[in-house]
């Protein structure tokens, strides 16, 4: 796949989006107007530049988030899933242990 400028320009774009306010999810439809093409060729492009899904992506953006929130902020495990975007602190528990390998709590408790 080749990326043009624009292409290059629109993603970063996306990916400010994402950086800027890690709690909202938005619809592919949403992000590709931000990027200035379709969705299927915003889905193609994103994958090639970032090497993951749109999901994947900010799951794992979030995910990263949560983990240096545990690590070095003394905020409330519910509190830091609320941050993120997580409405139940159950999928944030499931999301966070299936990533990391351990629970939250866990993580919290052995530093």
């Amino acid at each position: 796949m080749f990326l043009t400028e624009n292409d290059i320009l629109g993603i970063r774009n996306v990916l400010n989006i994402f950086y800027s306010d890690i709690a909202i999810r938005r619809p592919i439809a949403d992000l590709s107007v931000q990027a200035g093409m379709s969705s299927s060729k915003f889905k193609q492009a994103f994958k090639f530049y970032t090497g993951n899904p749109v999901f994947a992506f900010q799951q794992g953006y979030r995910m990263n988030m949560a983990y240096d929130l545990l690590v070095y902020s003394r905020s409330p495990v519910n509190k830091i899933a609320i941050l993120i975007g997580f409405v139940h602190l159950t999928h944030f528990n499931h999301a966070f242990l299936e990533r990391f390998l351990i629970s939250p709590y866990r993580l919290r408790k052995s530093l």
